[in-house]
């Protein structure tokens, strides 16, 4: 039997109750201003709703122009369902923001059963996110893909905690159909049943199956993606060489610096959130179980990728860090929380 609620997580609830009926009347009301939200992910959805499959012909036309028409195609294919019933901008903010939602929703009924202490104070910590609360380029109704990669990247966690790879594979399946950044995400989270899925540690077959449905979604769309014409696209594995990384190391302590900023000194963005997840991190005297059974590793492991792409970056100086990260964040945030309990019921946290 669950504990009754304190004071600061009621007046946490109330807060995120008041932040959710805003968000609602955004949804409904407010245009999307996003750039990316209105012109990639938008024009994306249109034209597979009047086209009715994927890939859209406008998609297939080399003079069609449009910007990322090798995206993957998740998001927009929801989206395209929205806009049947929805106009369009209520359609293109409700999908990320149900997402959100829904995110919310498993990690207070799983942090609490985790960790009876912390678990709901962690999970109202990332519902009232800074990010996703104000940001019209990266929030959690912004009409952008970050929050929804998110989702698939806890919900891949969470079936491998409970020991089932299967469901795990596919949701980081989805997880590289939604974003590109899913094709890093995914495979990390494969990889990390071979530590833990369930109670088995270091064996194969978890992550063998895991993997097995993680490539059943993905392959046939890279195939599908390989005949789309190439547009507008910074295309950044091709990027990856070892002279563009000697060039780029000469901005690479300015990258490292920016990326701080971003996650720890711009409380406009991510607040406290990250010295929370560093700090409880490093007072616990699990901190190896954390990074290995709970698989924080995966943050560390995604934020170094990040790094390598931000020094083959064709935009100047520190600018994508500037554009991107705290977006780039959301989608660790829930894996983060996750990550700092255990699914047994042992709290990793000191208390």
């Amino acid at each position: 039997m669950s504990r009754p609620w304190s004071p600061l997580e009621r007046m946490g609830a109330v807060g995120v109750g008041v932040v959710a009926l805003l968000m609602a009347w955004s949804v409904l009301r407010v245009p999307v201003v996003s750039v990316d939200g209105r012109t990639l992910w938008g024009l994306h959805a249109r034209v597979l709703h009047d086209a009715g499959g994927y890939p859209a012909p406008e998609l297939l036309d080399p003079g069609f122009p449009i910007p990322h028409r090798q995206y993957p195609p998740l998001l927009p294919w929801l989206d395209a369902i929205a806009l049947r019933v929805l106009p369009v901008d209520p359609a293109l903010r409700l999908v990320p923001w149900l997402f959100y939602l829904a995110i919310i929703g498993l990690l207070l009924a799983e942090l609490p059963r985790r960790d009876p202490e912390c678990g709901r104070l962690l999970a109202l910590a990332y519902a009232l996110l800074p990010t996703l609360l104000l940001s019209e380029e990266g929030g959690a109704d912004a009409g952008v893909a970050d929050t929804v990669l998110g989702a698939w990247v806890v919900g891949a966690a969470l079936l491998l905690d409970l020991g089932r790879p299967l469901g795990a594979g596919l949701c980081a399946g989805a997880a590289a159909l939604t974003k590109n950044e899913g094709l890093v995400l995914g495979p990390l989270l494969v990889a990390s049943a071979l530590l833990r899925c369930g109670g088995a540690r270091w064996r194969l077959r978890p992550a063998a199956l895991a993997g097995a449905a993680f490539a059943v979604l993905v392959l046939p769309w890279l195939w599908l993606r390989a005949d789309l014409p190439a547009g507008f696209d910074e295309r950044y594995a091709s990027r990856l060489t070892w002279d563009r990384l000697a060039a780029g190391l000469e901005r690479a302590p300015d990258i490292a610096i920016e990326m701080v900023r971003v996650g720890f000194l711009h409380p406009q963005r991510a607040g406290l959130f990250w010295w929370m997840v560093v700090a409880l991190w490093a007072a616990s005297s699990r901190r190896a179980a954390a990074l290995l059974d709970g698989r924080l590793f995966i943050l560390p492991a995604y934020v170094a990728i990040l790094v390598l792409v931000y020094l083959v970056s064709p935009w100047p100086g520190v600018t994508q860090v500037q554009l991107s990260f705290e977006r780039l964040l959301l989608q660790l945030a829930p894996l983060a929380l996750l990550g700092l309990t255990r699914s047994e019921g042992q709290p990793i946290i000191p208390i």
